[in-house]
């Protein structure tokens, strides 16, 4: 199981949720890989570069599951039961667990895209050197005034090839994955309570009235009824 988001959970054996809620918490204990009964936890965290990284873990539901008898995920599960194997020896390697959990969220990235057209143009993207250098620059810097020359400048290749390959990997235009960063950018800057003009500026907006129409678009509603529905969160 895979947490992407802070959340409250528990572990329980109930069936129904309120049960669970209702049960005491049980104490942890070190994991005995002889017991016969019982449910053995392995945990870890994930740490991401903020960025890129951060952009397509927004993409992905708040947990994932793998289930064990699920076929398709069979390499995921070798994979874990070699995570399993080097936590029960006497000094674990640090090194060779991250390595395989880095693996083994590769294959829950995987399986994520083939369900996720979007998502998977994002990772076509950051999987591509010369527009993952591009789509970087775009979340760093979402208030230059991009335009389609100098977004193909930053890549090397001519205008209408850079159009055209970049649809090729997206599916979606360069003005409208621009359009999408800047506006979730400014939801994060909104969320900090920065005011609707200095939100404005810092995506690149000239005018007031255009932002708030780009805003209303896609989120919909005002940047300024975001703002209020935020305070104090």
């Amino acid at each position: 199981m895979f947490l992407l988001r802070d959340q409250n959970y528990r572990l329980s054996s109930a069936e129904e949720a309120d049960t669970a809620q209702r049960l005491p918490r049980g104490e942890m204990t070190e994991l005995d890989s002889d017991a016969e009964d019982g449910v053995g936890l392995v945990c870890g965290f994930f740490y991401f570069k903020s960025g890129l990284s951060s952009l397509i873990i927004e993409g992905l539901p708040d947990w994932i599951i793998l289930r064990a008898g699920d076929p398709s995920l069979s390499a995921a599960r070798v994979l874990f039961e070699l995570i399993l194997e080097e936590c029960r020896q006497a000094s674990p390697s640090t090194a060779l667990l991250e390595r395989l959990s880095h693996l083994m969220f590769l294959y829950v990235l995987r399986q994520q895209v083939m369900e996720n057209h979007n998502l998977g143009g994002l990772v076509a993207l950051a999987r591509h050197p010369v527009f993952a250098m591009l789509l970087d620059q775009l979340i760093e810097c979402p208030e230059r005034p991009w335009s389609l020359e100098n977004m193909a400048a930053c890549t090397g290749l001519s205008r209408s090839a850079f159009f055209i390959k970049f649809n090729e990997l997206v599916g979606q235009s360069p003005g409208q994955v621009l359009l999408a960063l800047r506006i979730r950018h400014a939801c994060q800057l909104l969320k900090n309570n920065n005011t609707v003009e200095t939100v404005c500026a810092a995506v690149g907006y000239q005018s007031i009235s255009a932002f708030s129409r780009a805003f209303a678009k896609l989120v919909g509603m005002q940047p300024g009824a975001y703002r209020k529905n935020h305070e104090g969160r």
